[in-house]
């Protein structure tokens, strides 16, 4: 099934994300939260936000899990911060990836979040 991200929207994404960590962790107990370390660019990135809104609607609490966002300085180095185990995923820009497998780096692209430029209508609260 080829992965179209003109059809996906961010709920989906997020709950293709959730649902690829939990079935990789079933060693957990059913009352424990699974901690998940994700290294990506910001904070406040635009281009990432629905791993900041992961967080902030509860979605990884509703999958029994709390997910720990890493703020780094761009999408080269939040792999990085993966390829040396400080982080369990990245979020990174497919440029990024593909020059970390130029280098020899084993990096795999699980989901793309869009395939067009972000826009966000933010208000205050």
């Amino acid at each position: 099934m080829k992965f179209n991200p003109r059809k996906t929207s961010v709920v989906s994404v997020l709950t293709f994300l959730l649902a690829s960590l939990l079935s990789i962790s079933s060693c957990f107990a059913a009352e424990t939260l699974m901690r998940i370390r994700v290294s990506s660019p910001g904070p406040r990135n635009l281009s990432y936000l629905p791993i900041d809104l992961v967080t902030k609607i509860g979605a990884d609490r509703a999958e029994n899990a709390e997910v720990r966002v890493k703020y780094v300085g761009g999408g080269s180095m939040a792999l990085q911060d993966m390829l040396v185990m400080n982080s369990d995923f990245a979020l990174a820009g497919v440029p990024a990836m593909l020059s970390q497998q130029a280098n020899g780096e084993k990096v795999t692209l699980l989901a793309a979040l869009d395939d067009l430029p972000v826009f966000v209508l933010m208000v205050r609260a």
